[in-house]
């Protein structure tokens, strides 16, 4: 009798990797399953586009996955742009004519503080005095600024922070 052609699976069949800061990466892993009981699948290559790369346990070009075993592909995502940046990962095996794909998405943030004023001018304070000037520092990009240093130097060397919630 003729042997049945290999069908592989993905699992999950899409990835959504939500928001990632500009330059940093995340990974999540995709499995692939040959589901066919006597017939492996060789692997012609594995690829991903956009911002997108792809490493793991799938064999390499020329080399067959059995029938009913499974592999793992780590699909990263490191954004370029601070936007929705979309992707594929593509499969191409002895399984299948086209290449087998699975869509990736994910979003690139990065984070803009802003410091107002610019410039301080304490001006004339007499000897053992003090003076208090406020700054003002704020977000404006898409991504959450979880730590924070501030500092001072020279006669300037003490910095007092104070925290209040945006209005």
């Amino acid at each position: 009798g003729a042997s049945t052609p290999a069908t592989l699976t993905f699992n999950p069949t899409s990835l959504n990797f939500g928001a990632v800061n500009v330059g940093s990466t995340a990974t999540l892993p995709i499995q692939i399953t040959n589901t066919n009981t006597t017939t492996a699948a060789t692997f012609n290559g594995i690829s991903a586009t956009g911002d997108y790369t792809v490493a793991g346990t799938c064999p390499a070009p020329g080399n067959a996955l059995a029938p009913t075993m499974s592999c793992t592909l780590q699909v990263s995502f490191t954004p370029k742009q601070p936007r929705a940046r979309n992707g594929t990962i593509s499969v191409a095996t002895s399984a299948t004519v086209l290449p087998l794909g699975a869509p990736v998405t994910g979003t690139g943030t990065q984070s803009q503080l802003q410091i107002a004023p610019g410039t301080l001018s304490f001006g004339r304070i007499a000897l053992g005095s003090s003076a208090k000037l406020r700054l003002t520092l704020g977000n404006r990009g898409t991504y959450l600024v979880n730590a924070l240093s501030l500092g001072g130097h020279g006669q300037y060397a003490r910095v007092v922070l104070s925290v209040e919630p945006l209005e």
